[in-house]
């Protein structure tokens, strides 16, 4: 018995190691050298309900230069209520995109309203993300005053040039993330293209890694059961 616990943890200790030390998740989207796309991003979080939609058109991609052009809207209903309160308030505070190879400039354009500064880099986004551009409306990419964030049922439009060296690669979105900021509490998440959400209500598909992790216990839970089978 005490080698099928030991068979299992084995198991699990070295699923955990391929977590911590591999890079999962494949692309939320591809843009190719060359070619131009349009893509919608969804941000949901269940409790309390937000959520943010962003439809983006990838107007211009080089091998040196993405040109997208973002349309940002809070569509969270307001007032609303959950088990954590009466949701009253809730200003979308910033977004953040993750790209390979990371985007080394970026020049911000066509917004006279919310989301109008932009900063590059190694970001430690809202939330745990580590993401290498974010736009935001505040004091900076963490957030700042409820007051100038993107309001419920408000929209904003901005253009973005990303520079990076040349590469025939094509420009991965690896992660896109919000921030919100509400009378309740801020909230951090990220989102999905539409076509790649899941249709379960209330998540989105797990990411690969944790795939790797459930499929690993769900094997060692097997080779538990059969072998005490043949035990017995």
């Amino acid at each position: 018995m005490n080698k099928f616990i030991g068979d299992i943890l084995g198991l699990l200790a070295a699923a955990v190691v391929l977590l911590s030390s591999t890079a999962w998740g494949a692309p939320i989207y591809t843009m190719n050298v060359g070619t131009s796309s349009f893509f919608v991003i969804e941000f949901d979080h269940p409790n309390p309900a937000l959520s943010a939609v962003a439809n983006i058109n990838a107007a211009l991609v080089t091998t040196t230069q993405l040109g997208l052009v973002v349309n940002l809207t809070n569509d969270t209903s307001v007032p609303s209520t959950s088990a954590l309160g009466t949701l009253t308030q809730a200003a979308l505070m910033s977004i953040g995109f993750d790209f390979t190879p990371d985007a080394t400039g970026a020049t911000l354009s066509r917004s006279p309203w919310s989301f109008d500064q932009v900063t590059i880099g190694d970001i430690n986004f809202p939330g745990g993300f580590r993401v290498d551009v974010c736009v935001y409306s505040a004091n900076n990419c963490q957030g700042g005053s409820v007051n100038d964030g993107l309001f419920s049922g408000q929209s904003d439009t901005f253009g973005i040039l990303l520079t990076r060296g040349a590469s025939n690669d094509p420009w991965l979105l690896n992660t896109a993330a919000v921030k919100f900021q509400t009378n309740l509490d801020s909230y951090k998440f990220g989102g999905c293209v539409r076509e790649q959400c899941s249709d379960t209500p209330g998540g989105k598909v797990p990411e690969p890694g944790t795939l790797i992790l459930l499929s690993t216990v769900a094997l060692a839970a097997s080779m538990t059961s059969r072998r005490r089978r043949q035990k017995f």
